[in-house]
């Protein structure tokens, strides 16, 4: 047996000595594992020993097993969105108060609605604002001596200098409370702090790209980015449980390349709110993208509002002075 619910077809009216041996081969192998529980209640195991599921998983299987807040939330979450059980059942299979499950839903239904709202009110301003921008620049780092130039940056994409970059004007299409992504390599994070606070954004956190290739460096051999958080105002944060660990590991792909993971990060934290991607190498769904290295075919198939060209509300590079893209 896995952990794995068991089939279904199997149900049947369950007498006392099957529920016995159910129980008694439960407890030895998995004690209080939820999907065990679930499976139990539906099959009527502990009705059929006269006990409530909460008394059978402590007397009979030696309690429940301990789960993790992030486990128990996705549990929690599951239970609702599949069984159909009511919030007391939910909390008698995981093991945890009633209270818990409905706090678990009201904060998940204050955050979707928060975001929602906020969503709205970007999208309904006569210009433009976004509630994320994701930033990837094209940072100037000068190798120490010529031998190194043949693993410059500059051999794969024009640099910046970082008052070029601070030049942007972010500001502008920031809304009042929004999230920055900004990645940053490991010699440019003092800069990319500074850039960060010169758009007008305050450091919150930041994730890890932990690579699967070796790379370059002085005192160490990199082996990680760091894509650094940063808010303005007050945009909604994940809620409890939703949060994804702080390391992501992702295969390193072409040179300075992002994996689609921070995509697909950034999308599940912040589902509704306008999207930006500045320095983009590609239009994506349901976001805008500005950058000299989109190809020219994706900016043509793509919609008006994914496309740089046709997106006057997105800086150009003739409106930033000096500006390489």
């Amino acid at each position: 047996m896995t952990d794995d619910k068991p089939d279904s077809s199997i149900k049947a009216i369950m007498s006392r000595m099957s529920a016995e041996e159910y129980t008694k081969s439960l407890a030895q192998i998995f004690g209080g594992s939820w999907r065990q529980v679930l499976w139990a209640e539906e099959q009527g195991i502990p009705a059929a020993l006269g006990l409530t599921t909460e008394q059978w998983v402590k007397d009979r299987l030696g309690g429940y097993v301990r789960l993790s807040i992030e486990e128990r939330n996705k549990a929690i979450d599951e239970l609702l969105s599949t069984s159909g059980h009511s919030l007391r059942e939910i909390a008698q299979i995981i093991g945890v108060s009633k209270s818990t499950v409905h706090n678990r839903t009201a904060k998940l239904q204050r955050r979707v609605a928060r975001e929602r709202e906020l969503a709205g009110k970007i999208c309904a301003l006569p210009e433009r604002k976004y509630g994320v921008i994701y930033a990837d620049p094209p940072w100037k780092f000068a190798p120490w001596s010529a031998n190194g130039m043949d693993r410059s940056a500059a051999n794969h994409y024009l640099e910046q200098e970082t008052t070029e970059i601070l030049a942007l004007d972010v500001d502008r299409l920031a809304y009042n409370d929004s999230v920055l992504f900004l990645w940053a390599t490991v010699p440019m994070q003092k800069v990319a702090f500074a850039v960060m606070d010169g758009w007008g954004f305050d450091y919150r956190t930041e994730f890890v790209w932990h690579k699967d290739k070796i790379g370059t460096g002085f005192w160490n051999r990199n082996k990680h980015e760091k894509l650094l958080v940063g808010v303005r105002g007050n945009p909604p944060a994940p809620a409890p449980g939703e949060q994804w660990d702080s390391i992501v590991e992702a295969p390193r792909t072409l040179h300075s390349v992002k994996p689609e993971k921070f995509y697909q990060l950034i999308e599940a934290y912040i589902p509704n709110l306008p999207k930006l991607e500045l320095y983009a190498r590609n239009t994506r769904p349901g976001w805008d993208s500005w950058g000299n290295e989109i190809p020219t075919t994706a900016a043509a198939s793509s919609s008006a509002a994914a496309s740089p060209a046709a997106a006057p509300h997105v800086p150009r590079p003739d409106a930033v002075a000096g500006t390489s893209l």
